[in-house]
């Protein structure tokens, strides 16, 4: 949020909105040791914004 100094939108405040999708997802890595064999898992949850859009509006 802002306030403009100069131009036609002088002594206005900036508002922007801001709207996104958040998606989750779960990764799993496998590691597999070559010689023995050994397999390891391991497991997390990502999380990204997709879709984001922004719009900036002046206000008085």
């Amino acid at each position: 949020m802002g306030r403009s100094i100069s131009g036609p939108n002088e002594g206005k405040t900036l508002v922007r909105k801001e709207s996104w999708t958040e998606e989750r997802y779960q990764v799993v890595v496998t590691h597999a040791c070559s010689e023995c064999g050994d397999v390891r898992r391991e497991q997390s949850i990502r999380t990204v914004e997709a879709n984001k859009t922004s719009d900036d509006i002046y206000r008085r």
